[in-house]
């Protein structure tokens, strides 16, 4: 998803560097049942919706960062994993003011 999608170079390694620091953490996760290691995975998450929402992103940024968390949140749900993640900010969108 994130090779694929419309990001700037500098955004997209970014986000694949963060991407490849979660199989160790859920390792560990899974491994130990410390809390640190779930607050390293959220943490992380947020980190790849933060970088996604800034605003050189790339256009379709906000839509990846949605998508990121959903299916996240899905794979927590299907393995029982116990890590709350936060849901990405609402796409802004502009409103065009009615002239009198």
């Amino acid at each position: 998803m994130v090779s694929g999608a419309n990001l700037t170079a500098k955004v997209q390694q970014t986000v694949l560097l963060q991407l490849d620091s979660l199989p160790n953490l859920y390792s560990e996760l899974n491994r130990t049942y410390e809390s640190r290691f779930a607050d390293r995975i959220a943490g992380s998450v947020q980190g790849i919706v933060r970088i996604l929402a800034a605003k050189d992103a790339g256009a379709e940024a906000l839509q990846l960062a949605d998508a990121i968390v959903k299916r996240m949140r899905a794979m927590h749900d299907r393995h029982g994993i116990a890590v709350a993640l936060k849901a990405p900010p609402a796409v802004k969108t502009t409103r065009k003011k009615k002239s009198a």
